[in-house]
C-alpha cells in the first residue's frame, strides 16, 4: 500500500507541474498572472495527494517526529523514507512518458515543450545558494 500511495503521490505533483508548464508556456499571460496562475494549478497536485491520502516524500520527513518520540525505529524512518521517495520517482517517471507519448510537449506549436526546456535552464544557471534558499535544491 505504502508503495502504490507513493506512485500516486508522484504522478499527482507532476500533474500539477504539467499544468504550471501549460499556464508558463501561454505568451498572451503576462508574468505576474502567469506565476499567480501558475501557483494555483500545481496546487492541485498538492489537493490531490491530500485527498487521496498519498505518500509524498516531503510529507513523510514528518516521521522524524515520532521518531524523535520513540515511537517508530530509525530503520522504519529509513525504510520509509527510502520507499516513499523510490515510489515518488515511479509515478513522476510513469507520468512523464505517458505525457512524452501523448505529444503533450509539441502543443500549441511547440510552446509547451520550449517551457519546458526553459524552466530547467533556469533551475541549472541558480547558484547554490539561490536553489536552496528558492527551495529548487
Amino acid at each position: 500500500m505504502l508503495l502504490l500511495l507513493g506512485v500516486l503521490a508522484g504522478a499527482f505533483i507532476g500533474l500539477g507541474a504539467m499544468f504550471y508548464t501549460l499556464v508558463k508556456s501561454d505568451p498572451s499571460v503576462g508574468f505576474a498572472a502567469s506565476s499567480v496562475l501558475g501557483g494555483r494549478v500545481f496546487s492541485l497536485g498538492l489537493l490531490l495527494v491530500v485527498v487521496a491520502g498519498a505518500g509524498l516524500f516531503t510529507g513523510n520527513n514528518l516521521l522524524a517526529m515520532a521518531w524523535a518520540d520513540g515511537k517508530i525505529t530509525t530503520a522504519d524512518v529509513l525504510r520509509n523514507w527510502v520507499l516513499v521517495c523510490l515510489a515518488n520517482g515511479v509515478g513522476a517517471a510513469g507520468l512523464d512518458l505517458l505525457v512524452f507519448a501523448s505529444g503533450h510537449p509539441d502543443m500549441n506549436g511547440g510552446a509547451i515543450g520550449q517551457q519546458v526546456v526553459r524552466i530547467a535552464l533556469a533551475k541549472q544557471d541558480l547558484g547554490l545558494g539561490q536553489a536552496f534558499f528558492r527551495g529548487r535544491f
